[in-house]
């Protein structure tokens, strides 16, 4: 998970983000069964997405100073 994690460095938040709604609006219109997988999986993605908004934001990218 930590090799994966740190592949995806800096784009985290918009891949997870991202899987999160298109998971969301496919099973909303009926292109995917609602399911406790797609469930698990949309409950996944926004959980690492707001993971790694609260990591940004811990190291002040929402600042005028940039973290490392």
């Amino acid at each position: 998970m930590k090799r994966v994690w740190e592949f995806l460095n800096g784009n985290k938040t918009i891949i997870c983000m991202t899987a999160s709604t298109l998971l969301q609006q496919a099973v909303k219109y009926d292109i995917v069964p609602e399911s406790k997988g797609i469930s698990f999986a949309i409950g996944i993605t926004m959980t690492l997405g707001g993971g790694s908004l609260f990591h940004h934001a811990k190291k002040g990218y929402f600042t005028r100073k940039k973290g490392n």
